[in-house]
Protein backbone atom coordinates (compact mmCIF):
# COMPACT_ATOMS: atom_id res chain seq x y z
CA UNK A 1 0.00 0.00 0.00
CA UNK A 2 1.60 3.20 -1.18
CA UNK A 3 -0.57 5.63 0.76
CA UNK A 4 -2.73 6.64 -2.20
CA UNK A 5 -6.46 6.05 -2.61
CA UNK A 6 -7.18 3.21 -5.02
CA UNK A 7 -10.02 2.88 -7.51
CA UNK A 8 -12.58 0.08 -7.54
CA UNK A 9 -15.47 -0.63 -9.87
CA UNK A 10 -18.58 -2.79 -9.68
CA UNK A 11 -16.52 -5.88 -10.55
CA UNK A 12 -13.55 -5.31 -8.20
CA UNK A 13 -15.42 -3.82 -5.21
CA UNK A 14 -15.82 -7.03 -3.19
CA UNK A 15 -12.13 -7.91 -3.50
CA UNK A 16 -10.92 -4.36 -2.81
CA UNK A 17 -13.22 -3.77 0.16
CA UNK A 18 -14.64 -6.90 1.78
CA UNK A 19 -11.44 -8.96 1.45
CA UNK A 20 -8.99 -6.26 2.55
CA UNK A 21 -6.84 -7.15 5.58
CA UNK A 22 -7.43 -3.69 7.12
CA UNK A 23 -10.49 -1.39 7.43
CA UNK A 24 -11.51 0.32 4.19
CA UNK A 25 -13.07 3.73 3.63
CA UNK A 26 -15.08 3.76 0.40
CA UNK A 27 -15.60 7.14 -1.25
CA UNK A 28 -18.63 7.10 -3.55
CA UNK A 29 -18.15 10.13 -5.80
CA UNK A 30 -18.73 11.61 -9.28
CA UNK A 31 -16.67 14.00 -11.40
CA UNK A 32 -19.48 16.59 -11.60
CA UNK A 33 -19.84 16.75 -7.79
CA UNK A 34 -18.19 19.86 -6.31
CA UNK A 35 -18.07 18.58 -2.71
CA UNK A 36 -16.56 15.32 -4.01
CA UNK A 37 -13.74 17.29 -5.65
CA UNK A 38 -13.23 19.29 -2.44
CA UNK A 39 -13.02 16.08 -0.41
CA UNK A 40 -10.40 14.51 -2.69
CA UNK A 41 -7.29 16.25 -1.20
CA UNK A 42 -8.52 15.42 2.31
CA UNK A 43 -8.80 11.74 1.39
CA UNK A 44 -5.35 11.75 -0.24
CA UNK A 45 -3.88 13.23 2.94
CA UNK A 46 -5.70 10.69 5.13
CA UNK A 47 -4.49 7.85 2.88
CA UNK A 48 -0.91 8.93 3.56
CA UNK A 49 -1.44 9.53 7.28
CA UNK A 50 -3.13 6.15 7.83
CA UNK A 51 -1.07 4.17 5.30
CA UNK A 52 -1.05 0.49 6.28
CA UNK A 53 -3.85 1.02 8.82
CA UNK A 54 -6.83 2.10 6.70
CA UNK A 55 -7.24 1.73 2.95
CA UNK A 56 -9.17 4.31 0.92
CA UNK A 57 -11.07 3.10 -2.13
CA UNK A 58 -12.81 5.43 -4.59
CA UNK A 59 -15.86 4.38 -6.62
CA UNK A 60 -17.15 6.63 -9.42
CA UNK A 61 -20.93 6.32 -9.11
CA UNK A 62 -21.59 7.40 -12.71
CA UNK A 63 -19.30 4.75 -14.22
CA UNK A 64 -20.23 2.10 -11.62
CA UNK A 65 -23.88 2.44 -10.58
CA UNK A 66 -24.53 -1.12 -9.39
CA UNK A 67 -22.63 -1.22 -6.09
CA UNK A 68 -23.76 2.25 -4.91
CA UNK A 69 -27.36 1.30 -5.69
CA UNK A 70 -27.00 -1.99 -3.78
CA UNK A 71 -25.56 -0.06 -0.81
CA UNK A 72 -28.37 2.49 -0.81
CA UNK A 73 -26.22 5.49 -1.73
CA UNK A 74 -28.63 8.38 -2.33
CA UNK A 75 -26.32 11.38 -2.10
CA UNK A 76 -22.64 12.01 -2.75
CA UNK A 77 -20.05 12.27 -1.54
CA UNK A 78 -20.86 9.24 0.57
CA UNK A 79 -18.15 7.67 2.71
CA UNK A 80 -18.65 4.13 4.01
CA UNK A 81 -16.13 2.63 6.43
CA UNK A 82 -15.92 -1.17 6.36
CA UNK A 83 -14.13 -3.72 8.49
CA UNK A 84 -14.30 -6.82 6.31
CA UNK A 85 -17.86 -6.96 5.01
CA UNK A 86 -19.25 -5.10 8.04
CA UNK A 87 -20.24 -1.44 7.63
CA UNK A 88 -19.00 0.34 10.76
CA UNK A 89 -19.53 4.03 9.95
CA UNK A 90 -20.98 6.19 7.22
CA UNK A 91 -20.96 9.88 6.31
CA UNK A 92 -22.91 11.70 3.58
CA UNK A 93 -21.85 15.10 2.30
CA UNK A 94 -18.65 17.08 2.75
CA UNK A 95 -16.68 16.09 5.85
CA UNK A 96 -13.73 17.63 7.64
CA UNK A 97 -10.43 15.82 7.89
CA UNK A 98 -10.77 15.94 11.70
CA UNK A 99 -14.18 14.24 11.75
CA UNK A 100 -12.98 11.38 9.56
CA UNK A 101 -9.67 11.04 11.43
CA UNK A 102 -11.51 10.86 14.78
CA UNK A 103 -13.42 7.79 13.61
CA UNK A 104 -10.27 6.27 12.10
CA UNK A 105 -8.49 6.70 15.43
CA UNK A 106 -11.35 5.04 17.32
CA UNK A 107 -11.21 2.07 14.94
CA UNK A 108 -7.43 1.73 15.01
CA UNK A 109 -6.96 2.21 18.75
CA UNK A 110 -10.01 0.31 20.03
Amino acid sequence: MNGEPVTADDQTFDQAVYRAPIPVLVDFWAAWCGPCRSLNPILKDLALTYRGQIKIVKVDTDANPIKPQQMGVQGIPALFLFDGDRLIHKWVGMQSKASIAAVFDRIIYR
